[in-house]
């Protein structure tokens, strides 16, 4: 009797389970608005603007190349990009990704310099994506943003920071892709 209630059990707790977890979805993590990640994919030449201090002239414009590429078709996006920065080698490694829970597009980013990995997350608005992240440091709160504009021959990301809860920004790194 026992082991008649045990499968009964179990067919009446993992059959629904084992249906479930089989439906199609066609999409899977795809989205209409995931597709719009879409322009990005491919191999870029990068032109970059770094500021190299707090004074508003100083800065080290250099040139790389990215490679975007989708991990998960029209849902996740990874970039690969290659530059110098500082006389030195610079690696980035970033996701691209909209989130259908949020509604939201998400970035987040690490770089060979640091070592530290950023989530990012905001609106499409027009031909602009703007994410936004904040942190604590030394006791503050540092906002930041990240700006990605599709242009005629690709894209532009600018990175800026404020310090003052958003009321002024210092831009910190341009970026321009082309192919």
């Amino acid at each position: 009797m026992r082991k008649a209630f045990s499968l009964a059990f179990l067919a009446l707790f993992l059959f629904p389970l084992v249906s479930f977890s089989q439906e199609k979805d066609d999409l899977g993590c795809a989205s209409e608005e995931g597709k719009k990640l879409s322009f990005l994919t491919g191999k870029w030449r990068v032109k970059s603007k770094f500021r190299t201090g707090s004074e508003p002239d100083k800065w080290e414009e250099t040139t790389g190349t990215s490679e975007i590429k989708f991990l998960f078709e029209d849902c996740l996006a990874q970039e690969k990009l290659e530059i110098k920065r500082g006389g030195r080698p610079l690696t980035v490694i970033a996701l691209y990704s909209y989130n259908n829970f949020s509604d939201m597009y998400q970035w987040t980013f690490a770089h060979s310099e640091h070592g530290l990995l950023t989530f990012y997350e905001g609106p499409l608005e027009g031909d602009r994506f703007t994410f936004r992240s904040e942190t604590k440091a030394g006791g503050r709160k540092i906002s930041f943003e990240r700006l990605l504009t599709k242009t005629a021959k690709g894209f532009d990301l600018t990175a800026q920071r404020s310090s003052d809860g958003g009321k002024t920004w210092r831009v910190d790194w341009y970026l321009s892709y082309t192919r």
